[in-house]
């Protein structure tokens, strides 16, 4: 078992071995169901049982799966979100109001797992992000790297996840 990924509520525990997804208890640690992993390497990000779904990334793309038969959702971001890289780091989050929030290839990112739109911020060569508990502020870490274009010092970028909802996840496609 690997890439163990924990529900926001801190009660639901997903692992992914070389053919399933497992599903635990964070209660008492007991199994609660396994799900068929596929596609064959995808890697679990985040999930919501509230939502009763989760997000994948395999080769790279990110996809929302349903958490009770593990079924992929029509709900494809759109457009693509940046690539998935496992060695630069990446990460994604579920918010509020269908939103998942995220990282990769070097950007922060928003998909309405409603509508499939997207939303991606400007190359800042980060490689780490979090969402905070209660899903309202989005935080990324920037890397004052000899590739950037300005060198703005090291520190954190900080999101609004309301005010970036409302501006780049409106319910129109």
């Amino acid at each position: 078992m690997h890439s163990p990924v924990l529900s926001p509520q801190g009660d639901v525990l997903m692992t992914v071995s070389k053919d399933n997804f497992t599903l635990w208890s964070a209660s008492d640690w007991t199994q609660k169901r396994t799900l068929p992993r596929s596609p064959a390497y995808a890697i679990p990000l985040a999930l919501s049982p509230e939502a009763d779904s989760f997000v994948i990334t395999s080769a790279g793309i990110f996809r929302l799966l349903r958490l009770s038969t593990g079924e992929t959702l029509p709900s494809a971001p759109n457009p693509e979100l940046p690539k998935f890289n496992g060695a630069a780091g990446g990460f994604a989050a579920f918010g509020t109001n269908n939103a998942v929030f995220g990282h990769s290839d070097d950007r922060l990112w928003a998909w309405n797992t409603s509508t499939a739109q997207t939303c991606v911020s400007d190359l800042m060569y980060s490689e780490s992000s979090s969402l905070s508990p209660d899903g309202t502020i989005l935080a990324g870490a920037k890397d004052n790297s000899i590739l950037a274009q300005t060198r703005s010092g090291e520190g954190v970028w900080i999101w609004d996840t309301t005010k970036l909802a409302a501006k780049c996840l409106s319910a129109k496609k």
